[in-house]
């Protein structure tokens, strides 16, 4: 479960930056989170809570902010959602040449007490 390794990553942000201006807690953390990052969502939040533990973090709430992912063809010049990498082009079939969304895991906001 690599999802614990990524909330103590997100902790360590959240709590660095609060420091950083003198708050007393982290009272939220928005997070992005990529259709296609392989980040399972339940798994983080269940991780969260014990990142948290002894930190300016620990009881704030965790947002996940799902991104949805997105393709671009070339084929037809179409960009078209996409649910995993082997998804395919809606109007030719053709798979994606690049993605343009869908890969990040990115703290948005941090909101301190």
């Amino acid at each position: 479960m690599h999802e614990l390794s990524i909330a103590q990553a997100i902790v360590e942000v959240a709590d660095s930056e609060a420091r950083k201006v003198g708050a007393t807690r982290v009272a939220r953390v928005v997070v992005d989170v990529g259709g296609l990052s392989g980040i399972v969502a339940d798994s983080l939040e269940f991780c969260f809570p014990m990142a948290c533990k002894g930190t300016l973090v620990e009881g704030a709430e965790l947002c996940i902010e799902p991104i949805e992912a997105r393709g671009w063809c070339d084929t037809c010049d179409q960009e078209f959602a996409m649910r995993d990498l082997l998804d395919t082009c809606s109007r030719c079939g053709g798979f994606a040449n690049a993605i343009r969304a869908g890969q990040e895991l990115a703290v948005r906001t941090i909101d301190v007490e």
